[in-house]
C-alpha cells in the first residue's frame, strides 16, 4: 500500500518495512534509544533508507529517496533476512533442551 516507510528506528518496525521490500526514512538523534541508533545506523550502512536528525529535513530526504528509489530498493533485495524462518528452530532447540531438564530432574518430596 505504500511506497516507502517513515517512522522510528525500532527493530521490529524496521523488520517489518524491510521484509515488506519498503526503504526508509527514520528519525535518529540525541533522543533516540539505544537501540534505535543501531538500527538507524544499519539502515544507512546497508543503504535501506536514510536517517534524519529531525523532520524539518523531512521534505528533502523524500526528495532523495525519491531520486535513489532503485538504489534502495536493490540494497533491500540484496539482504538475505531468513530470521523468521531461524527463530523457531532456536526456540525447538531452547524447549528440547528444558524438557530434556525437566525429564531428568528428580522429584522432590516435599513433605520430608
Amino acid at each position: 500500500i505504500s511506497d516507502f516507510f517513515i517512522g522510528k528506528a525500532g527493530p521490529g518496525t524496521i523488520s517489518e518495512a524491510v521484509v515488506s521490500r519498503l526503504p526508509v526514512i527514520v528519525k535518529a538523534n540525541l533522543f533516540t534509544m539505544p537501540q534505535e541508533l543501531s538500527v538507524a545506523k544499519w539502515i544507512e550502512e546497508k543503504q535501506v533508507g536514510i536517517a534524519i536528525k529531525n523532520y524539518k529535513e523531512l521534505p528533502a530526504q523524500i526528495t532523495q529517496l525519491l531520486c535513489e528509489y532503485t538504489k534502495y530498493k536493490k540494497s533491500i533485495s540484496s539482504l538475505n533476512n531468513h530470521a523468521f524462518l531461524e527463530v523457531p528452530l532456536v526456540l525447538n532447540k531452547i524447549i528440547d533442551k528444558r524438557s530434556l531438564k525437566i525429564a531428568k530432574a528428580k522429584p522432590v518430596n516435599i513433605y520430608e
